[in-house]
């Protein structure tokens, strides 16, 4: 038996375990478009919970962010205080209850990590619960339709038309930065904050993100550390997006891509060789910088 024929296999093979776990751990999630226009209908803030933050939870780090106790229970207590009536909606994978318009790749890690994990997951969720889709942000590369996701991308572009608009960011992620992403945002300041570990400044992120976030729409591309804001930030009264890795991936449209890949000036995880970031010279994004947490500028 060819190697070839071995993987269709074993792909398969999970695929079917895939749709026995469904029935044995029932996980609903809202689709794509049904999560974005609840996002922008209802000014609601969202926390996402993907792969990685479960593996925090588990105990395990990830390459940007080291395991902290205080995150994964922070985690585990949005899970399982889920509710409709509050204003910051819950998140999880809408692979785990469909792989309608993924791709075969993306179907391929969905169905693995499902056989995997799907029972523990299911243990942190409140079954009572329809969670929102944390796949908002990933709407390109593992996406089989592009033309859905040509609207989804308008979809996020509509909820900040028109919005003062404050991201709060890793440094070098420049989100939104060199293209027309925020086109029609009213204004756009940032908060900048490191690329590892951000959690180990949490205290100080949120006290800034207050002050600033104030009748703001407030974009966070922090991983983990931006799943557990959003919920504190709603608590303040603060429109809190989890927007994760939403820039990336409308770059990569833009280009056509095929799969990840680094993006000039733009520091990605999610690439090879992406976190190898060249200096961009560009004052604007200079001066929509409102404050800096844990990190220092040029000249200090």
């Amino acid at each position: 038996m060819s190697n070839v024929v071995r993987e269709k296999l074993s792909y398969y093979k999970y695929l079917f375990l895939y749709e026995l776990g469904k029935k044995r751990y029932p996980i609903r999630v809202h689709s794509t478009a049904e999560t974005l226009r609840t996002i922008h209908e209802k000014r609601c803030a969202i926390s996402r919970f993907g792969d990685g933050e479960f593996d925090l939870i588990y105990g395990n780090g990830l390459k940007f962010q080291k395991y902290d106790p205080r995150l994964a229970e922070k985690m585990k207590t949005i899970l399982r205080q889920a509710s409709e009536q509050d204003t910051c909606k819950v998140a999880v994978p809408y692979a785990l209850h469909s792989f309608v318009g993924l791709t075969c790749n993306s179907k391929k890690f969905w169905s693995y990590y499902s056989f995997e994990n799907r029972e523990r997951i299911h243990r942190l969720l409140d079954p009572s619960y329809t969670y929102y889709d944390a796949q908002i942000t990933r709407i390109y590369v593992n996406r089989k339709n592009k033309m859905d996701s040509q609207a989804y991308f308008q979809q996020w572009k509509m909820i900040w038309s028109g919005e003062d608009v404050l991201v709060v960011e890793g440094i070098s992620s420049r989100f939104g930065a060199g293209n027309d992403l925020f086109a029609d945002a009213k204004s756009v300041q940032r908060i900048i904050c490191p690329a590892q570990n951000a959690f180990d400044y949490y205290d100080q992120i949120l006290t800034a993100v207050t002050e600033h976030g104030k009748n703001k729409l407030v974009l966070l591309v922090l991983g983990p550390t931006a799943t557990v804001l959003a919920y504190d930030l709603s608590r303040c009264g603060i429109w809190a997006v989890d927007a994760g890795n939403l820039d990336m991936e409308y770059e990569w449209s833009k280009v056509h891509a095929t799969r990840q890949m680094p993006v000039f000036g733009k520091y990605t995880h999610e690439a090879e060789h992406g976190t190898d970031v060249s200096v961009v010279v560009d004052q604007r994004y200079e001066e929509q910088i409102v404050a800096r947490i844990g990190v220092k500028t040029d000249g200090e």
